[in-house]
């Protein structure tokens, strides 16, 4: 029996969530064992379900991506995040790269994509979207 990587999801749009979780069940490698709502509740999740993969959305309530993850990786330094948002803006990408942040994803990125990112992650590599950043790894 295959060993599913688990998978939480924090991003504070609802609809974007139900997304993202519908993409990923149609693989047999990944599950989804949470989601959250904002920077905060993707902590406790953290630390409740033990996920491999962390996704996380830049702008959320309590505590945006990037304040979260620091956060985590703090505690954390292994944890395997992915950072999806609809921001270019180079300064959050670098700042995402600087504390630890494995992966970088905007949110209009294909379904193909974002599973071979999550596959490229699961595997320790890092991956930083060529639209924000012409360096992948």
């Amino acid at each position: 029996m295959e060993i599913k990587q688990k998978i939480v999801i924090g991003d504070d749009q609802r609809l974007f969530r139900k997304w993202l979780k519908m993409t990923i069940a149609g693989e047999s490698d990944f599950v989804v064992v949470g989601e959250a709502e904002d920077g905060l509740e993707v902590i406790n999740q953290i630390f409740d379900l033990n996920p491999d993969i962390v996704i996380i959305d830049y702008e959320m309530p309590n505590l945006n991506g990037l304040e979260a993850a620091k956060k985590i990786l703090k505690d954390n330094p292994k944890q395997k995040i992915v950072m999806m948002t609809v921001h270019k803006d180079l300064k959050i990408v670098e700042k995402a790269r600087k504390i630890g942040v494995k992966g970088f994803l905007l949110k209009d990125s294909e379904e193909d994509e974002i599973i071979s990112v999550l596959r490229l992650i699961a595997k320790g590599k890092t991956y930083y979207s060529s639209e924000v950043s012409g360096t992948n790894k």
